[in-house]
């Protein structure tokens, strides 16, 4: 009996011993299954913040990017508008030399979060920096736009005021044109009668060229009541077959249309506002007459007051 209950503790104990081993043996499996779980975490972490890293460095590169490109158009607007002093330059030129900087710490410790927080830290102030030139940038636009606004506004009022002056000008020129005719004188009835003056003075009326002695221009001016009454003076010429003027003195002249015109004869009358009767006789001198037509036009006041031709054979 003491046999078998000696085998039986042996037993039992033996059996305790396999039940520890085994627990031992499932704790041991799970402590690696759980350090297993545990490194796959990690590593899981790992490449997610190494992922994220990535991505920031991406974005941080692109914000470089972009931050560059938009100091190199705020260079462009300064230089269009004419504002790219020395000093602006200077200023742009910092901002890109900090710009590079950041490329190279970017590139050398782009993935590390001290190096991603600086850096971002520093293109906030920088893109504040930027935004504020930016912002006087814009200011003197609209300060240079609302001056050209005001320069045109001041152009067009100035060509307004220009034309309407013209027009006035214009319309005064044309009422005192109107003026000047309704008040000139008019001759009437103008006759230019070749005379061939005997040696007893008598005067007779000839076609011939070569018999003329004098030429009288015999006319009526007529009554014009908005005419001034007083002394007038009257201007002839004596154009020949060749156009020119029949002259004694080409030096002699008076004024029409802005020019300076010589003339044949003139002669100083007394107007009454009635009509008047006058005469020119002219004598063309040693030359003698050719044939051809003849034109005698005559003037008063600077304007043409009559006309009329006579031909010689």
């Amino acid at each position: 009996m003491e046999i078998d209950s000696t085998q039986e503790r042996r037993s039992g104990a033996g059996k305790i011993i396999v039940i520890v081993a085994l627990i031992f043996l499932v704790v041991a499996d799970i402590f690696l299954l759980y350090n297993l779980f545990d490194k796959d975490e990690t590593i899981a972490k790992n490449e997610k913040s190494i992922k994220t890293l990535n991505v920031t460095k991406d974005s941080l590169e692109s914000e470089i990017v972009t931050m560059q490109q938009e100091i190199d158009m705020l260079k462009k607007q300064l230089s269009d508008m004419g504002e790219s002093t020395t000093a602006k330059e200077q200023e742009l030129a910092k901002m890109t030399a900090t710009l590079n900087r950041m490329k190279q710490a970017l590139g050398s410790g782009g993935l590390d979060p001290n190096v991603q927080s600086s850096l971002k830290k520093q293109l906030a102030a920088l893109k504040q920096e930027k935004d504020s030139k930016q912002a006087e940038l814009d200011a003197k636009k609209r300060e240079i736009e609302l001056l050209s606004s005001r320069n045109q506004q001041l152009k067009d009022s100035l060509e307004n005021g220009k034309k309407e002056t013209d027009k006035a000008k214009k319309d005064k020129g044309i009422v005192d044109k109107r003026l000047k005719e309704s008040q000139a004188l008019k001759a009437d009835n103008i006759v230019a009668i070749p005379l061939k003056v005997s040696s007893s003075g008598k005067e007779k009326p000839v076609t011939k060229a070569s018999k003329v002695t004098k030429v009288q221009i015999a006319f009526k001016i007529q009554q014009n009541l908005a005419s001034e009454a007083g002394a007038k003076t009257l201007y002839m010429r004596v154009l020949g077959p060749d156009r020119s003027v029949i002259t004694s003195n080409a030096n002699e002249t008076f004024t029409f249309d802005g020019d300076n015109l010589p003339y044949t004869d003139k002669k100083e009358i007394q107007y009454d506002n009635k009509d008047t009767n006058v005469k020119f006789n002219f004598k063309k001198g040693s030359t003698a007459y050719t044939k051809g037509n003849y034109t005698v036009e005559l003037y008063e006041g600077g304007m043409m007051i009559g006309k009329t031709n006579f031909s010689l054979k």
